[in-house]
């Protein structure tokens, strides 16, 4: 999928509780890799492990 899961981010390192600076770093990051169509489409499992964080 273009994006995490709910259950895959809430799951993650970046869920603090609240959207923070690291979020929004990262969700930049995807958008501009998505807009120079570099992006790369993940499973759930794949998202697990690019979104841990910790």
């Amino acid at each position: 999928s273009w994006w995490p899961t709910p259950t895959a981010f809430w799951s993650s390192g970046l869920n603090t509780g609240w959207w923070n600076s690291n979020c929004e770093r990262w969700f930049v990051k995807r958008l501009r890799e998505m807009e120079r169509m570099s992006v790369k489409l993940f499973t759930y499992a794949e998202w697990k492990n690019k979104i841990r964080y910790n």
